[in-house]
């Protein structure tokens, strides 16, 4: 409670101490404002226009009025020396402990901030948005205290980690301003049904954009991770492009999409491309592959076999004579074929030609 009562005593003492300051500071250019409006009603009374009485005798005591006020900031300023001086030695302690907190806050954004390393990118997304807030206030509270030693006449600080902490902040803001669009791109697109919405060309004009920005990007940016990742996260959707293309081929069946998304039901009408992006294509491109590869193959498969046509096949009988000795012999008889009207010449008597010369002396 007395830390309040003393930061409010002072804040009320440094606003005094403000007024004196511009009344002290802008004394000659009121001074110079006040007898230009006296000469102008001189001029005025001169060629004898109307003036209202009361304005002719504000403008008479303006001058010998601020004279007055800038009398008392001179008076108040030696009043207040004793005073000026304690709160100059607690604004100094403050802006030793403002350091101090500079410092930290300056660390803060590697260590637990969206400088670092190894995070993720939404996580770096919502954690710039709170630092930059947090640097907001910083700077606020910087501005006061350089107000306030200026005030009390104070040596100037150089806030260097307030200001390392500025520049590192605009570098991952710029960065991130580039991913939140593209995030934010992907949504978009990801509400779009895959069997009769995507347009992959447009995918590919869209994701190129981001590619250039991802180029155009000031060089103060490359050294952070996150410029790399977000590199990363361009490409990644750009090699997965060519992948959906393959997943739109019509040999594609139910079974095939169990294997790419087992616990999801594929539904020609309300499928979208957002349960195709939670995959990350482009981390499992040979899983991909293989399944078209398989489903492509199946296909080619069964159209064989469809085209697959019965072939007329010969059919032998066999009898058995007892003669003296055993011996066997064997007739070939082949299906009548169907009438024509040009019918081919009688074989002769003998087996038919189409049959191997082993079978056909074994026969004989």
């Amino acid at each position: 409670m007395c830390g309040i009562l003393i930061r409010t005593r002072r804040d009320k003492f440094k606003y005094m101490l403000q007024v004196i300051h511009d009344t002290r500071e802008h004394s000659l250019e009121i001074e110079a404002i006040a007898i230009d409006v006296e000469e102008r009603f001189n001029i005025l009374q001169f060629y004898k226009i109307s003036i209202d009485d009361s304005e002719l005798k504000s403008s008479r005591v303006l001058l010998s009025e601020w004279y007055k006020v800038v009398s008392e900031a001179i008076e108040k300023s030696y009043e207040v020396g004793k005073i000026k001086k304690e709160f100059a030695a607690a604004t100094k302690v403050e802006c030793e402990d403002y350091l101090i907190e500079a410092q930290q806050f300056l660390t803060r954004i590697s260590t637990e901030g969206p400088g670092t390393p190894d995070l993720d990118l939404d996580v770096a997304l919502d954690l710039t948005a709170t630092f930059l807030n947090e640097l907001k206030a910083q700077q606020q509270k910087k501005d006061g205290i350089v107000a306030a030693m200026k005030l009390f006449d104070l040596e100037p600080v150089t806030f260097s980690h307030i200001t390392q902490a500025m520049d590192k902040l605009k570098c991952i803001n710029e960065i991130m301003l580039v991913y939140g669009e593209f995030r934010e791109a992907c949504r978009s697109w990801s509400g779009a049904l895959f069997f009769s919405e995507l347009n992959v060309d447009a995918l590919n004009t869209g994701v190129g954009a981001y590619k250039v920005q991802h180029k155009k990007l000031p060089p103060y940016t490359h050294p952070f991770q996150l410029f790399d990742k977000l590199g990363l996260a361009i490409a990644g959707f750009q090699t997965s492009l060519p992948l959906l293309s393959m997943l739109k081929s019509d040999a594609m069946r139910t079974r095939h999409w169990k294997k790419l998304l087992p616990s999801v039901d594929i539904n020609l009408n309300t499928f979208t491309l957002a349960q195709l992006f939670a995959l990350n294509l482009s981390d499992m491109a040979e899983f991909v592959e293989e399944v078209v590869t398989e489903a492509t193959k199946e296909v080619q498969i069964e159209k064989g076999l469809e085209e697959v046509e019965v072939v007329p096949c010969f059919s032998l009988d066999f009898s058995l004579f007892r003669s003296g000795s055993c011996s066997c012999s064997a007739s070939l008889s082949t299906p009548s074929p169907p009438p024509s009207s040009h019918p081919h010449p009688p074989l002769p008597p003998s087996l038919p030609p189409s049959l191997p010369p082993s079978l056909a002396r074994s026969l004989a």
